[in-house]
């Protein structure tokens, strides 16, 4: 890579969160040059009705977890709210298995662990709540895609 090829590419993203540590690196402007291109082809992002549809599973979760929902004692979800956010998630549209137990219903787990890591549900004395960025997005589908891509 050439010395002056990388000005362009990480003064556009030194400024990110998640890019910072990267910035500059050989690693980290390839990166950004791929993350740029495949932009390019998703491009426009979807509104609308199209929107809502592309994050449907997200909504779902989200309002299921919007007045707080208290976790078992091992730190799951109750049966209860495993049933309630089961539908929303396309990969259980297939599932064969009983629908109580989040440990046995994987797709709810790692669904949950997604939110928490992207920071829209937080864990906090056996309680699982929105965060403040998680109440944004529950209540506008372009926050939540924003949310989402940065």
């Amino acid at each position: 890579m050439a010395a002056g090829s990388t000005c362009a590419i990480s003064s556009t993203y030194a400024c990110h969160r998640r890019a910072t540590p990267l910035a500059g690196s050989k690693f980290g402007d390839d990166m950004v040059r791929r993350i740029l291109s495949l932009a390019q082809l998703i491009e426009p992002r979807p509104t609308g009705a199209a929107l809502d549809e592309t994050r449907a599973a997200h909504r779902g979760f989200l309002d299921a977890a919007a007045h707080g929902i208290q976790l078992t004692q091992a730190g799951y979800l109750p049966p209860a709210a495993v049933r309630a956010i089961a539908p929303h998630l396309p990969t259980m549209r297939d599932w064969i298995f009983a629908i109580e137990r989040e440990s046995h219903v994987q797709p709810v787990l790692y669904f949950r662990e997604h939110l928490a890591n992207v920071g829209l549900l937080r864990q906090a004395k056996g309680k699982l709540t929105l965060t403040v960025a998680g109440g944004r997005a529950r209540s506008d589908s372009s926050a939540l895609w924003m949310h989402l891509a940065w």
